[in-house]
């Protein structure tokens, strides 16, 4: 189990959902990384404290004179990049950021998350995938067991 406090995942997202909006839009990306994106990554799996694991989360990842906020690793070999921004950002005016990190970085999967919308990118996808998110998933709406599987079936 992540650091949750033995909470689940589905459990983690009941509570966020039953926070008001306003004090989740509120946060600052320094805020919404430690206390969600971060417990999310950390329940599925992801180490985001320690070097040893297979599949670790590096935050400020460099790259090409530039840093994308985590690079999701298995074995060393980069397998995510994650992009992130405060809750109450839009994410399409951040999309060319992403697609820079992409472009020098050989990933299978992006994302572009402003915490509780979570935009899925496949790169190696035939035909322009800019401004089309294979899977977008909004952590406030929907089932929680069900968003907590699928964002375990993505990660």
């Amino acid at each position: 189990m992540g650091i949750l406090n033995g909470m689940s995942l589905s459990d983690f997202l009941r509570s966020l959902q039953s926070r008001p909006k306003d004090e989740l839009l509120g946060l600052s990306e320094f805020n919404s990384r430690k206390w969600i994106i971060e417990p999310v990554l950390s329940e599925l799996g992801w180490s985001t404290d320690r070097w040893e694991d297979e599949r670790e989360v590096i935050e400020e990842y460099a790259i090409r004179g530039t840093r994308v906020d985590y690079c999701l690793q298995i074995g060393g070999t980069n397998n995510v990049f994650l992009e992130a921004k405060k809750p109450s950002e839009t994410l399409v005016r951040h999309e060319p950021q992403l697609f820079d990190y992409v472009r020098y970085g050989d990933v299978e999967l992006a994302i572009l998350t402003n915490c509780l919308d979570w935009w899925f990118y496949l790169p190696s996808a035939e035909g322009p995938w800019q401004h089309k998110p294979f899977v977008i998933i909004n952590l406030l709406t929907g089932d929680p067991d069900a968003l907590a599987e699928s964002l375990g079936s993505y990660l």
